[in-house]
């Protein structure tokens, strides 16, 4: 459940998948007449919804012993109410909660849909949070937000390096090591642009994947239930994040070390960090894994 653009129908055919359970989407069985006036950018009104949430209760009743996954924005307590009626068994809410500006962020990037952006407001006023569901946040929280602009930072730092030490290095530069330092293959110190350049690449496509692609849509290593799921995936966004940091952190170290041996011709320090970096790349995944492992099912 939620508003307008905030992927029920992505996480609902996600989870069914996952349950093995048939998917419908509630829009799927908006009378004509609704669908019309959401074109027309006209709000609609408890009487508009009022038959509609009948249908879908006949739906829900329908598949109740088999059960189902129903992507519906159920935005107000008394439409949850009408879902429910005549129920005997319970029904499992998932709040997918997001911020006006990332909804419509999402809304505009949409196509083939009936819902016009100046409805979103509306939704948002009609919006009820619901006290006994799941809320899942589809965008990563402050912190991931705040590490992922310090990489930014560090990848920052690494093209400001290259540039303050351009001028005062040969044409001519060793950027590759033997195992005990001394310098074995060169190359232009034009070259040395690569290594920011590929850094600054590379965390952009990892920085995409963290924050555009859901989590729910991700393989584990352990099955996802509903009580578990809003950790699993704050856990996999945050391995994710720190992941790409460190990788941000490990070619800034690089490109300090290959201007290092420039001016002495050795690269011991270099020799032992590259071990030593995968080592803690490595165990933060390791980290990560085990905290899914010991989230409770």
């Amino acid at each position: 459940m939620g508003v307008s653009g905030c992927g029920k129908s992505s996480v609902g055919n996600a989870l069914a998948k996952t349950i093995n359970l048939p998917f419908f989407d509630a829009d799927d069985y908006h009378p004509e007449a609704n669908i019309l006036k959401m074109k027309q950018g006209i709000p609609l009104k408890d009487e508009d919804r009022y038959p509609w949430l009948k249908i879908l209760n006949e739906l829900i009743k329908s598949r109740e012993n088999e059960g189902l996954v129903l992507a519906c924005s159920a935005l107000k307590d008394k439409y949850r109410r009408l879902l429910e009626n005549h129920l005997s068994k319970k029904v499992h809410w998932i709040f997918l909660s997001g911020s006006k500006a990332l909804i419509l962020e999402r809304i505009n990037q949409r196509s083939g849909h009936f819902m016009p952006i100046d409805l979103l407001n509306s939704q948002f006023e009609a919006l009820e949070f619901p006290e006994e569901a799941i809320e899942i946040d589809i965008k990563p929280n402050a912190i991931d937000r705040k590490i992922i602009l310090t990489g930014y930072l560090i990848v920052g730092i690494n093209f400001l390096i290259v540039f303050i030490f351009y001028w005062k290095i040969p044409d001519i530069i060793p950027t590759h090591f033997d195992a005990s330092g001394k310098a074995n293959g060169f190359s232009e110190k034009l070259d040395l642009f690569g290594l920011p350049i590929f850094s600054l690449i590379l965390y952009y496509g990892m920085s995409m994947v963290a924050t555009k692609i859901k989590p729910y849509y991700y393989n584990y290593p352990i099955r996802v239930t509903e009580k578990s799921a809003p950790e699993i995936y704050s856990l996999s966004i945050r391995m994710m994040v720190i992941l790409n940091l460190s990788i941000a952190m490990v070619f800034t170290f690089l490109t300090s070390e290959i201007i290092l041996g420039v001016f002495d011709g050795s690269n011991n320090i270099g020799v032992a960090f590259l071990p030593i970096s995968m080592c803690a790349i490595f165990g933060c995944i390791i980290y990560y894994l085990l905290k899914m492992f010991k989230t409770p099912k």
